[in-house]
């Protein structure tokens, strides 16, 4: 009939178009599969310890109550921030101390001081000024 011939003819079609396309998807899920691979390859090289111990640290904090883990990551970030500062030594520690909010009237005749170490233009920044506040009575 008619429409068997119609439906034979466009199975043929329809067979190549899906064989291309296969072919055409084989060869595109050969190269995700090796940008995959290489991409794994790359981020397991590290041969310093460096991803095991994010990881481990990210295991740790997701297990903690939402306030511990603020806590926790602004403490890492503070230990960071010092570091990159060159403030950190084998001595430093993190050191905890309950805190307690008081609120102080400040006087109206506070004055602002600077005291400085060394005059020389030369200082570096740990020769830099100190300033504190001085309360007079």
């Amino acid at each position: 009939t008619a429409e068997a011939d119609e439906t034979e003819d466009a199975t043929p079609c329809t067979r190549q178009q899906v064989k291309r396309r296969g072919k055409t998807l084989s060869k595109s899920g050969h190269i995700l599969d090796t940008m995959v691979r290489k991409l794994d390859e790359s981020v397991h090289k590290d041969d310093s310890g460096i991803d095991l111990f994010m990881s481990y640290v990210a295991r740790r904090i997701h297990s903690m109550d939402q306030r511990t883990a603020v806590i926790t990551r602004k403490l890492i970030n503070d230990v960071l921030f010092e570091a990159e500062m060159g403030n950190l030594n084998c001595s430093s520690r993190v050191i905890s101390t309950p805190q307690e909010t008081v609120s102080l009237p400040i006087p109206s005749n506070t004055s602002v001081y600077s005291c400085n170490s060394n005059n020389s233009s030369n200082s570096n920044d740990s020769e830099m000024s100190q300033y504190f506040a001085h309360f007079q009575p």
